[in-house]
């Protein structure tokens, strides 16, 4: 269901009592929506900010890391609190950037264990193929099980699937 409801003389479309966009004459809104998993991220990149001279502004600096460092951005309502303390200190530039940070971040997720395209001549690629198949395995198996041992102990117990 929706409903147009207006909040601090803002026309503000909801749909089943949440926020869903603002506008005012073509300007969109200090806004922002964030899901559970995109807290840490969130927080990591407020953090890197707020510790740089004059951000969100050079007025309201200390305020806004008071007020940051006061909030408990923890536990189940977090990208909730983490929404509201945007809501209440960044503008619509900085939401943006955020947002358009954010957005990056998602893709490098969504985009993170798709497979990845390698050029082999043609004698690498007829060594490999032909152990892998040896061991009736695919050249991804392959190379993973073969250098596994050597590449955690250079990455220290980096991630591995």
């Amino acid at each position: 269901m929706l409903s147009l409801a207006t909040r601090q003389q803002y026309p503000v479309l909801k749909r089943d009592g949440k926020e869903v966009w603002s506008s005012v004459m073509g300007r969109t809104r200090n806004r922002l929506i964030l899901k559970k998993e995109e807290v840490g991220f969130v927080r990591s990149y407020l953090e890197r900010k707020l510790y740089t001279k004059d951000w969100p502004s050079h007025e309201t600096q200390k305020e806004a890391l008071a007020d940051y460092e006061q909030r408990p951005i923890v536990g189940k309502f977090a990208h909730d609190e983490l929404a509201r303390w945007c809501r209440k200190w960044l503008n619509d530039t900085q939401c943006l950037q955020l947002r358009n940070t954010m957005n990056s971040w998602r893709h490098r997720q969504r985009t993170i264990d798709l497979p990845k395209r390698i050029h082999l001549s043609h004698n690498a690629w007829k060594m490999i193929s032909t152990l892998a198949e040896m061991e009736k395995k695919s050249i991804s198996s392959f190379i993973i099980d073969r250098f596994a041992a050597e590449y955690q102990a250079l990455e220290g117990d980096g991630p591995l699937s």
